[in-house]
């Protein structure tokens, strides 16, 4: 018997980045954890051995990839979705194929509730700002039935912690590390047990359709989707979390979109001027077809590296050179190691002198309601459109050389 629960109780970010309502299912003794996914068929389970991670970020990445079930929105319960707040929205692909991701809240536009029908209706409107998805990088307008409350979190779930225990047994650390896992990553609600969700918040709307005794609401997905998910698992790649992981020497963030005569030293100086940290900063080289540059901001100090993170991933700020073109950040997550030796001489020491420079005439903070974030923020969405295509390229190249290269091998087998 291992660690089974007849409830799917969690929420699973999958590989096209969109939250799933999973249950898991680990084997007796820890050796393996299995996601299963509500309203698929087994074949598109997700099972994970403890002796395949290579490192403790790698076991932080999986488990960050869990969270408790989110909550739909009611009709008056509306004031709590707030701007800058972080939520679960739907997004349709197609009648049958309702997927979730996170997005920011933007905006609220409030309107009169109406009564019309006999029961309180929210005709309120939310400007999202997609995190993942069809949409990242977008606004787009929502109403409240496609908002769904992020559920927070204090401790492991013990089917995931027995899972933890052995899978970091398997690559020497020690379980102490147990306590670097952030408690807004973890997986039990607050002040909820397994449950005590009460289904009176579930509210029915059509394309919309009630799953358990939980209080989200799923779409339906299609078995084309099905099929596309179990592909995936099987071709599965690495994964980006929206978490903190501390797992090396030092914290660094990546930076996208920078001006490429940008120098680290001007980089350094802006950000010690708006937050008073003292960091490193570094300058990839890029392409010569390639109208802009790559960078990051490294610290020894993972606090520290957080409150630039903030700093650059505010929705009411972006940081803009001055010939208006903002910076993205395009990984909802910090990374840890060995900063120089992952890159080694692709970089560029941020050690360089920016004396009798103006930073102010370089870098500039502009802000939500001005003309210039408006702009920004347009470059930023062909930013983000661009960067997606490119993404897609590199997954259609892997596939047709993972194609040829399988037919070669057939050919040469015959």
């Amino acid at each position: 018997m291992g660690y089974n629960s007849p409830e799917y109780d969690l929420e699973y970010r999958y590989m096209d980045d969109a939250w799933y309502t999973v249950k898991v299912v680990v084997t007796e003794g820890g050796e393996t954890l299995t996601v299963k996914y509500q309203g698929f068929l087994d074949y598109s389970d997700t099972t994970f051995r403890a002796d395949q991670f290579v490192t403790a970020e790698d076991i932080d990445e999986l488990i960050n990839r869990f969270r408790p079930l989110s909550r739909q929105v009611q009709d008056d319960e509306c004031d709590k979705i707030t701007e800058g707040m972080t939520v679960c929205a739907s997004y349709s692909f197609h009648e049958e194929d309702l997927r979730y991701f996170d997005a920011i809240v933007e905006a609220v536009h409030c309107e009169k509730h109406s009564f019309s029908s006999g029961e309180e209706e929210c005709l309120c409107s939310f400007v999202l700002f997609w995190q993942h998805g069809p949409n990242s990088g977008n606004l787009t307008l929502a109403n409240i039935a496609s908002i769904c409350l992020i559920q927070q979190a204090i401790q492991v779930d013990p089917r995931i912690l027995c899972f933890l225990m052995v899978a970091r047994e398997r690559i020497g650390n020690e379980l102490t590390k147990l306590t670097e896992i952030p408690k807004h990553d973890v997986l039990v609600s607050i002040g909820l047990s397994r449950g005590e969700v009460n289904s009176q918040y579930v509210k029915q709307k059509p394309g919309f359709q009630v799953m358990g005794t939980t209080s989200k609401c799923y779409g339906r997905i299609s078995k084309a989707h099905s099929d596309h998910l179990h592909d995936e698992v099987m071709g599965r790649d690495s994964i980006h979390v929206n978490a903190f992981v501390e797992t090396g020497i030092h914290h660094f963030l990546l930076i996208e979109n920078l001006e490429k005569d940008l120098s680290a030293s001007t980089i350094r100086e802006f950000i010690y001027k708006q937050t008073s940290v003292s960091s490193q900063a570094y300058v990839f080289p890029s392409r010569s077809s390639e109208s802009f540059a790559r960078g990051a901001v490294v610290s020894e100090c993972k606090m520290e590296i957080e409150k630039i993170y903030h700093l650059l991933n505010n929705s009411d700020q972006l940081v803009v050179s001055a010939k208006g073109r903002p910076w993205v950040i395009t990984e909802n997550a910090l990374r840890s190691g060995m900063f120089k030796a992952m890159l080694g001489s692709l970089i560029h020491d941020s050690q360089d002198t920016c004396e009798n420079k103006d930073i102010d005439k370089e870098l500039k903070l502009v802000h939500w309601g001005t003309e210039a974030y408006r702009k920004a923020k347009q470059l930023m969405s062909l930013f983000m459109d661009f960067e997606q295509h490119v993404q897609r390229l590199h997954k259609s190249l892997a596939l047709k050389e993972m194609r040829t290269l399988e037919s070669s091998e057939s050919t040469r087998l015959t």
